[in-house]
């Protein structure tokens, strides 16, 4: 399920508005897996990049590979990682139920969330990060506002 700033563009576009919004340099995937097992079998291969532990480098892209589902433990938490790093999936399953499916122009099917969904992502990401000082989140709600 893309998240994050594609998932925006195209839910944006799907609503009918053809605006360009503000989009940051990277794609969010959110994958469902049911074990930390799968997860790795996933990210193998793939080049990390940065410090986030779940951002790879897949081609010219930056992508972050956010794991939910089965791999959840408790349920809104993700362990990807034996050190017990966590990932907040708060909500992942329920907003991926939800979601649509959208042909993308290259023909791949993806899930997008609804746009309730997407303020659901944003509103708890939001919540957690406002308090340090992230505004990108704000900037999203704005758009969901719009």
């Amino acid at each position: 399920m893309l998240v994050g700033a594609s998932a925006h563009d195209l839910i944006h576009r799907g609503l009918g508005f053809d605006s360009e919004l503000a989009s940051t340099t990277e794609i969010d995937i959110a994958i469902a897996v049911p074990d930390r097992s799968a997860y790795k079998s996933v990210i193998t291969n793939l080049e990390p990049e940065g410090d986030t532990r779940i951002r790879f480098r897949i081609d010219k892209w930056s992508v972050d590979l956010i794991p939910f589902g089965g791999i959840e433990n408790p349920p809104g938490t993700a362990v990807p990682h034996p050190d017990g790093h966590t990932v907040d999936v708060f909500a992942f399953q329920e907003v991926f139920d939800g979601a649509e499916l959208y042909r993308l122009p290259e023909g791949i099917e993806v899930r997008v969330p609804t746009a309730a969904g997407y303020a659901a992502l944003k509103i708890k990401a939001w919540v957690d990060k406002g308090a340090l000082g992230w505004t990108k989140h704000t900037r999203d709600l704005s758009y969901v506002c719009m």
